[in-house]
């Protein structure tokens, strides 16, 4: 309501600043014609003084203006004064006017540079409360688009493989057998390990939303073949001053849209608890700079820690049999 009574304002004072327009121009006009009847009427006294004074009137004409007992001579002289003095206070008046005229235009003036800055805050306003507005909205951008069909077509399969199956009766000791279930999780998340789509061309792309890392339109930035690193592409990002959510320009004093979102390889691993190790710690990211399809090798590494730590187990429980039996 508050924006609305100003916008109101601010078409009144456009109205009441093209009623001073079209008044200015009126007062222009009426000072040309004022000027202009003003030097024709200069130009006839002169005619006429230059004529009776000077005697240039035909003497026959002058013969019948005093036949019929007019002195017209004498009275166009005396009138002349009386015609200087009126175009006098037209001068003193059109000099008025174009002083008031001045003042009303330094006011316009004023008033216009007034509400152009007004008119920017309330553009600014309305800008700030539309960020609002879509920051609580789910907006589709970049290689979301891809998010979702990856969603649709291979998450549900690569999810499936990653579930806990069902726990089996323990024959063994428990640490023994929780081993065992990392090192299965493990063993399969080196097989499983969701891989990045990299192509120079992404068919499903279908909107001019440039990559990140190359500023191409031809695949999404997760896809992108020029950095396919998702380290290499943080310390990119981190570099230009971009978002590490949405890969944009945000505000610093704003919290990102995309900042609660989580990212499709993350989510994966969050699944099993052998495989949280993988996710960065970094506040949450956008999936093209999630470094889980590049860790292959820490998987690996991981195997054989498990391996070392089952055998250093399996070692410690036979110890304890042979002791039992002495």
């Amino acid at each position: 309501m508050y924006v609305d009574n100003l916008v109101l304002t601010v078409d009144t004072v456009d109205e009441a600043i093209q009623y001073y327009q079209r008044s200015k121009q009126m007062f222009q006009d009426l000072n040309m014609n004022l000027r202009e009847f003003a030097s024709n009427d200069i130009s006839l006294m002169q005619c006429m003084k230059k004529r009776t004074d000077c005697g240039s009137v035909p003497a026959r004409k002058r013969k019948e203006w005093l036949e019929n007992g007019t002195e017209h001579d004498t009275y166009a002289t005396s009138l002349i004064p009386v015609v200087k003095e009126n175009l006098q206070k037209l001068d003193r008046y059109l000099v008025a006017i174009e002083g008031e005229l001045a003042k009303a235009e330094k006011s316009y003036q004023v008033e216009r540079i007034f509400w152009a800055d007004f008119a920017q805050v309330i553009k600014q306003t309305n800008s700030e409360e539309k960020e609002r507005e879509e920051a609580k909205m789910e907006v589709l951008t970049d290689d979301e688009y891809l998010d979702r069909l990856i969603d649709e077509t291979c998450e549900e399969e690569v999810a499936s493989s990653m579930e806990e199956p069902e726990p089996s009766v323990p024959s063994q000791p428990w640490e023994l057998q929780k081993l065992k279930k990392t090192l299965e999780d493990l063993e399969d998340a080196a097989v499983r390990l969701p891989q990045r789509r990299i192509a120079y061309v992404s068919p499903s792309k279908d909107c001019d939303v440039e990559c990140t890392f190359c500023n191409s339109i031809s695949h999404y930035s997760d896809s992108c073949p020029r950095i396919k690193d998702g380290d290499e592409r943080y310390r990119f990002v981190k570099k230009r001053g971009l978002c590490q959510y949405c890969l944009g320009s945000c505000n610093p004093y704003f919290a990102c849209s995309r900042e609660k979102n989580d990212c499709f390889y993350c989510g994966i691993m969050r699944k099993k608890e052998s495989l949280r190790f993988l996710i960065p710690k970094d506040g949450g990211h956008h999936r093209a700079l999630c470094n889980i399809p590049n860790a292959k090798n820490l998987i690996l590494e991981r195997i054989r820690e498990v391996k070392r730590e089952m055998e250093e187990v399996s070692g410690e429980a036979a110890g304890g049999s042979v002791a039992k039996r002495d």
